[in-house]
Order: C-alpha cells, then structure tokens, then sequence
C-alpha cells in the first residue's frame, strides 16, 4: 500500500528533490493508457462474467433509472446507489433524480452510522424534483428551483425532505419557464435540510424530524467531461476550491456524484488520490512503473465501483489535474503548517523527493530555502 512519507525522511531527502533526468507526464499518461481498460469494456465484461456464472449476481444491485453499470451491493447503502470507496473517505453516488431524490438524502446525508456533511455534485444540467428525463444530470437541490423561494420540496408517501438554501454563491442561468438550471461556474452552497414524516403516515410519536447541516460544491462539468486543471491559469478559481475540498478529504467522509456516479465523480476521485500519493509515484524511476501504480490506485477505487473514471481521457486529466494540483499547493506554500516562531522556520508536512515535471526555478527555491533553515539547526529539521 502507497502511504505518505515521513516529514523527517522527506526532509532529509530533499536534496533529490530536483532529479539528474526527468519524465514528461506526456510519457506517463500514454503508458497508462496502453493498460487502462475504459469503463464500458469494464461493465460488459461483468455481464459476460454473469452469463456465464449467474449465481455471482446476487453480488450486484439490480439495473435501474440511477445508471446502466453494475455496481457491487454495499451493506452501507442497501437501498440507494452509492459505494464507499476502498481505503479512502469517498462515497460515490448516483445523481438524484426523480423518484430517489429523498432516497438520496436518506442514505447519505440521514445516514445512520455515517457523518456526512459535504457533498461534491458534478454535473451541468440540472431539473426539477419532478424530472427524471436522461439528458438531466440530477435535481436541482443546491440553487433552488423556484426564484421567489428559498427552499426545495420533496415529498413522497410517508416522508418529505425541506432545504433550506442559508448560503449560494456562483453563477447560473434558468430560462424563462424552464424546469431546467444551467450552472456557469462553480456554485457553493450551504444547505439546512430536515428529514420528517409527511402528515397522515404511520409515523409514531417519537419519530421527531431530523435537521443537518451541508455544504455542497457543484462543479458544472458536462456529461462524458473533465475537470481540466492544467489547462487553466493559475488564479482560476478551481484550483483554491479543489484545494480545499481535497483537504477536506483528507480528514472526512464526502459524497461525490455527477450522473451515474462512474466518470466525472471517478476522474475527481482518482485526481484526489494521485495528488494523496504524488511523492510516491514521483519517486520511482521506471515509467512503466510509474504507470502502472497510478492503474493499481485506480483499480482499488473501482473494487466497489467497477467502471469508475469512464474513458481514458478522463484518465488523462486526472493525472494532469493531480500534479497541477499538487504543483499549486506546494508553490503556495499549502503543504506548510505555522512558523516555528523561536527559530523563523517552517515545519515541513509533504513535500515531494521527485517531481513528475520538470523542476521549475521556483521548486529549486523552495530547496534552497529548506536547506538554509536546516543549515541553522532547526529542531524540526534535524530530529531524530
């Protein structure tokens, strides 16, 4: 298993910071893809695996209106689509959609043993409670359906779902008597939600309604599409609001979603995961090897999820997106905790042995700087 380095190791090692030859990403990316396998060809082979062995079905939730892959049941989520991601703190889902919406909330945000409180929605065109057409990527619960109101409302026999919209921030256009909600850029949103019985169900009297708090960051990324990080400028917005999501991972659980919970959420995954283990990656020589470790994290993510990251070009960006990612923390000083205030030093948490790009004038800088304040004797730096 891939695991972090320790700060005294990384901070001893330094020095190979900046290697005698270098691998492009180019290099990388196109020995990945010759032993990636697209997520069609993932869930047709488990079809086939099912035809010819149908006692393994029982493994697999039925194929519904959440999306046309397989998924492995999970003791977790018996009655929605959505998988907890092994040895991360993911949970990929399907978008809600008409009529799973309270499902959807039930199982994620009500969960009973779970602690949810973030939520990453993926997706460009969104609908109403009411809507369950297939160019829709899921219902509109974080910007509001309705201009006049401040809340959703969703309701079915027994039990109805209140939002409170108490914070939206970020652009979108609704056409005039259109059901339909078009995000333009990164919207976040700070929801209260109250799960209760719906008035003549068989409800007891102390089913008392349930309140939580989220936060929930819509990335309007079409269907089939890519976060592109490395294609952006350095002050894009995406980078600080992807920083801080993935720090956020680090230390709960969060919900990630687009439509059917495969591509875009398994190209988020997959970025957040490789900029996890960027040291490590960075550090070893082979390209092969490099290549094909970025494919066992991968692998690991689909053990629940099989077709998760669809296409080998989502592939690609979330290898590109990672080191960009990476690349913006550690230049902005992001891996860095608080000064040592007795001796103007820095604590050193993750930095890398190796880049996967060329080394930069800037990570030379950063070298150097480390290694003026170990030559002073820092206590953090020369402990044992």
């Amino acid at each position: 298993m891939l695991s972090h380095t320790s700060t005294a190791k990384t901070l001893t090692t330094l020095t190979m910071a900046i290697p005698s030859t270098t691998v492009s990403i180019n290099e990388i990316i196109v020995e990945a893809k010759k032993i990636f396998v697209d997520g069609q060809e993932v869930n047709q082979d488990l079809i086939r695996k099912i035809h010819k062995d149908p006692s393994i079905q029982s493994k697999f939730r039925p194929l519904d209106h959440d999306g046309d892959f397989l998924q492995f049941k999970d003791p977790d989520f018996p009655n929605y689509n959505a998988n907890r991601i092994a040895e991360t703190n993911f949970i990929a889902a399907a978008g809600p959609k008409s009529p799973r919406i309270i499902d959807f909330f039930k199982n994620t945000v009500f969960h009973p043993t779970l602690d949810i409180h973030e939520i990453i929605a993926i997706g460009s065109t969104l609908g109403s409670q009411y809507s369950n057409r297939r160019d829709l990527d899921f219902c509109d619960y974080m910007i509001s359906m309705y201009p006049d109101s401040d809340f959703n409302f969703f309701t079915n026999d027994s039990e109805q779902i209140d939002i409170t919209i108490d914070k939206c921030t970020g652009k979108y256009q609704r056409p005039e008597f259109s059901s339909r909600c078009f995000p333009e850029s990164i919207i976040k949103s700070e929801l209260t939600i109250r799960l209760d019985k719906t008035e003549g169900s068989e409800s007891k009297d102390t089913d008392k309604p349930q309140i939580k708090k989220i936060n929930v960051t819509l990335l309007p990324i079409p269907d089939g599409g890519s976060i592109k990080l490395a294609e952006m400028k350095s002050n894009d917005p995406y980078y600080e609001v992807l920083w801080n999501l993935y720090q956020k991972y680090l230390t709960q659980l969060i919900v990630v979603h687009c439509a059917a919970g495969v591509g875009r959420t398994g190209q988020l995954m997959l970025t957040f995961e490789l900029v996890k283990h960027h040291e490590e990656i960075a550090a070893i020589k082979d390209i092969d090897l490099k290549a094909k470790t970025i494919l066992d994290i991968l692998n690991r993510l689909r053990l629940n999820r099989p077709a998760l990251v669809f296409t080998s070009t989502q592939l690609e960006h979330a290898i590109r997106s990672a080191d960009a990612l990476y690349q913006y923390g550690l230049k902005n000083g992001k891996f860095l905790t608080d000064k040592i205030t007795d001796q103007e030093c820095v604590k050193a948490e993750f930095l890398p042995t190796s880049k996967i790009l060329d080394s930069s004038p800037s990570d030379k800088a950063e070298v150097e700087d480390l290694e003026a304040c170990k030559s002073k004797e820092c206590r953090v730096c020369l402990r044992p």
